[in-house]
């Protein structure tokens, strides 16, 4: 059960159009998860809400305020008040097993280098990005037409409405799923990688390359736009995994470590 708090009931406002799905269980890496249909918690389909909560995935709650009917997932370790979700619910639910806290700590290890000029923002760093700790995790499951453009910029904000900042307080791998993707362009059948939004796109690089996991899509000087390899005569299905690192978890380089409590209270995106 992912969503135990009241304030979940009826909540369309975090974001449009998408679908919650599973975060995907079998992985290279350890948190590219390879699993898009089959066994549990599959990044292909809608999120299993009779499951017991999985060690990589967010869980959401409401805020502290009393009579407050906001909420937002939060990041692991996330401290002993009222806004954590990872808590024993037995005490709380009657004849309910789910003890949460032992997954308080716990997600994907992730470990990414960004060699010199990679990483979205160096702008002149002296030594590589390095992008390191436990996360958990979101899937989002949004469409593309085939009159989209294909470029895509994503807005993640907090429960105070402040944009987070990617690398530095969430990461951001987008998968695009159709029939477009061959043997010949990607190295799945299918769909391609786990493209990194935090990596920059290189234009140079050959049409599987493009597609691996890891690939970079951040397009330099454009705003923040991601760039997709469907075109825009394509249509596509685009998996949107979102990940925040649990608190004091992160050994990061060039990047400040996260050693305060997240939110992730909404999520837009828009084709340009």
């Amino acid at each position: 059960m992912l969503f135990w708090d009241y304030t979940w009931r009826g909540n369309t406002s975090w974001i449009s159009g998408a679908t919650l799905n599973g975060p995907g269980l079998t992985s290279t890496l350890g948190y590219n998860p390879t699993d898009l249909a089959g066994g549990l918690g599959p990044f292909g389909s809608p999120y299993d809400h009779t499951q017991f909560l999985y060690s990589n995935q967010l869980m959401w709650s409401g805020s502290e305020q009393p009579g407050s009917a906001s909420g937002a997932f939060r990041n692991g370790n996330y401290g002993s008040n009222n806004e954590n979700p990872y808590i024993n619910y037995t005490s709380y639910y009657e004849n309910t097993p789910a003890q949460y806290s032992s997954k308080d700590t716990l997600g994907d290890s992730v470990s990414i280098t960004y060699p010199l000029g990679n990483y979205y923002a160096d702008f002149g760093f002296a030594s590589s990005s390095v992008i390191s700790g436990t996360f958990k995790w979101i899937v989002l499951e949004i469409p593309k037409t085939i009159t989209d453009p294909n470029k895509i910029k994503i807005t993640a904000k907090d429960i105070g409405g402040t944009e987070l900042i990617l690398g530095e307080q969430y990461m951001l791998f987008i998968c695009e799923e159709g029939s477009q993707f061959t043997n010949s362009n990607s190295q799945f059948l299918g769909r391609t990688g786990w493209k990194d939004a935090s990596r920059k796109f290189d234009t140079q690089l050959g049409n599987i390359t493009q597609n691996t996991d890891g690939a970079g899509i951040y397009v330099a000087g454009g705003n923040g736009k991601l760039q997709l390899f469907s075109t825009n005569t394509q249509s596509a299905t685009l998996y949107l995994k979102i990940g925040l690192a649990n608190k004091n978890s992160t050994n990061n380089t060039n990047v400040l470590d996260v050693t305060t409590q997240i939110s992730l209270a909404s999520v837009t995106y828009e084709f340009s």
